[in-house]
């Protein structure tokens, strides 16, 4: 930065000496106005470019997760990177826009698509959650993810991947469902989704399974005019005395 002052600097003075020396053809100020931002913005952003080419915080096959995009490394370039989503959907980063933020680098152990010609889209990856209520059996916790998979195998144009009991939600046993479909047009791919929905909602009536959604549980304490406090009621009294605190 002190170098590039000095050079604009030296460079303002070179010209109005030129001027008192002789009548100038045109104004000198605008080579200094562009030399500025050149000198001046240039130099970080080609460190940026040229610093994955380097330091290689990753590489081809790499899974990585950018701003919460977990995508697949497909081509490093000097001034781009090519990412392939789980989805199949083709992300195109400048190198200083990918290193100006946190990357977490999964690896290359998880599978990547093979690569399309232009960066063509021939498949489609849904990933998304569901919750069973806290109250499901333990035997239906297992069968789960086999009853999904069944679902899934049942329906035309839908590959099953994975399904797995995930995490102890706030009000939910939560799951995590993916499957490809092997389409790159968005409607297609939305009725296999709509599908393989009704299909689950379908195979978990049937099964006595219920879906979670939102709930929040009231407890009061009543204190008697002695100022003794009371024991707590339980859930079903309060939803007794006070229907309105007890939402599901």
């Amino acid at each position: 930065m002190l170098q590039a002052l000095l050079r604009v600097s030296a460079l303002s003075i070179t010209c109005k000496a030129s001027a008192l020396s002789r009548q100038p053809s045109g104004p000198c100020w605008p080579p200094v106005a562009l030399a500025l931002p050149w000198r001046c913005k240039s130099p970080p952003q080609k460190s940026l470019n040229t610093s994955i080419l380097l330091d290689k915080p990753f590489q081809g096959e790499d899974l990585l997760d950018v701003g919460g995009i977990l995508a697949w490394v497909e081509h490093v370039g000097i001034r781009s990177t090519r990412l392939r989503s789980l989805k199949g959907e083709l992300v195109i980063m400048t190198n200083s826009s990918l290193m100006s933020q946190p990357v977490h680098n999964h690896g290359n152990s998880h599978k990547m698509p093979p690569p399309t010609e232009h960066g063509a889209m021939e498949h489609r990856r849904l990933v998304y959650r569901f919750g069973v209520v806290y109250s499901t059996p333990l035997e239906s916790m297992e069968g789960i993810p086999n009853l999904v998979r069944d679902v899934v195998d049942n329906i035309e144009n839908a590959t099953f991947s994975r399904c797995h009991f995930v995490q102890f939600g706030a009000s939910s046993l939560d799951f995590e469902l993916c499957y490809v479909i092997p389409t790159n047009n968005y409607t297609q791919a939305m009725d296999v989704q709509q599908e393989v929905n009704l299909g689950i909602m379908r195979a978990f009536a049937r099964r006595g399974i219920s879906f979670a959604f939102p709930t929040q549980t009231l407890y009061v304490n009543q204190v008697e005019r002695s100022g003794r406090q009371r024991a707590a009621p339980t859930a079903d009294r309060v939803r007794r005395q006070c229907p309105g605190r007890h939402r599901q």
